[in-house]
């Protein structure tokens, strides 16, 4: 059954990207027509640049008007529900996959001080994570109840979970940043990207996860892949166009990773949307990965990313 808006929220406010959000590139092409399988059933064009070939949701709902296409109780990251298969799998995914961020993070510190930011930060799950660790953890969420919840997790220290990245100094210095599905969700990219790297000490990292639609399962399932998500997703990253971003900022992809597991989870997602079954998601999942191990093109990707040398 679709979803529905809140009935008391006004009809979506649009804006229509006459330029490309990274290089300012008039000239783009259709790349993908879909539509919001999750909630509303609204259509929407997914558009590619001519220039730098980030491809970019378009037209899509405004900063103020987007809050309530993630209102609805699927929305795992902001909620935390654990009813049905999907959320199930969805925690148990999380519960396996935060192991081995939190590892990659240890590996990146180096002699750098254990300040992390995590931008995004939906519930907090990563970042209690992070401090258990050891780290000193800021946070950055701007849905509301998803920051009372991280809040809560963290210790209850409200000057902890910020509802926006400006709250953050420009004098902070992090070790280490991390954006995990978030990337694709700003809608001011450039600035944030930018403001994300200048909060970084000179040998810090940006470790930036986004979904792939270079991936097996992208191909497979077309407008019904669930990974592109709009109008959430506002942005589709592919290896090359994470690359681009950086390069635009004076920045370099250091090391790219895969992410396995989210291949099951999407293809559950994308098969619901299609009227599929579990065995068929798993068969699909199995599928993809078999393929990443050849092309290195997993359903999502890990990009660590770094500043370059000032001469």
């Amino acid at each position: 059954m679709p979803h529905s808006l809140p009935t008391q929220v006004a009809p979506m406010t649009q804006e229509n990207l006459m330029a490309c959000p990274l290089c300012g590139a008039a000239k783009k092409a259709l790349w993908l027509e879909t539509q919001d399988y999750a909630l509303t059933q609204e259509p929407f064009r997914i558009e590619e640049c001519s220039r730098c070939g980030l491809r970019f949701t378009n037209p899509r709902p405004t900063r103020a008007a987007i809050g309530p296409y993630y209102g609805f109780a699927d929305y795992i990251s902001h909620t935390d529900t654990s009813q049905g298969l999907l959320s199930k799998v969805y925690h148990l995914a999380r519960q396996f996959a935060t192991t081995g961020k939190i590892k990659l993070i240890n590996n990146l510190r180096g002699n750098n001080s254990a300040q992390l930011l995590d931008y995004g930060c939906g519930t907090g799950f990563f970042a209690e994570a992070a401090q258990n660790a050891g780290w000193q953890v800021q946070a950055v969420e701007p849905d509301a109840g998803a920051n009372v919840l991280a809040t809560k997790r963290l210790g209850g220290d409200q000057n902890q979970v910020k509802a926006a990245l400006d709250q953050i100094p420009l004098t902070a210095a992090f070790s280490v940043i991390t954006l995990w599905h978030v990337l694709e969700h700003v809608h001011q990219l450039n600035d944030t990207f930018g403001g994300l790297l200048d909060r970084l000490l000179p040998n810090g990292r940006l470790v930036v996860a986004v979904p792939n639609p270079n991936s097996a399962d992208a191909r497979h399932y077309g407008a019904h892949w669930a990974a592109l998500d709009v109008p959430r997703h506002l942005y589709h990253f592919t290896p090359a166009s994470i690359r681009q971003l950086a390069a635009h900022h004076g920045a370099t992809v250091e090391t790219e990773q895969p992410m396995y597991l989210d291949a099951f989870y999407v293809s559950l997602l994308s098969e619901r949307f299609r009227g599929g079954g579990a065995p068929t998601a798993l068969w699909q999942g199995l599928l993809s990965n078999f393929r990443a191990l050849q092309t290195g093109q997993t359903s999502s990707r890990i990009y660590v990313i770094r500043r370059n040398a000032v001469a």
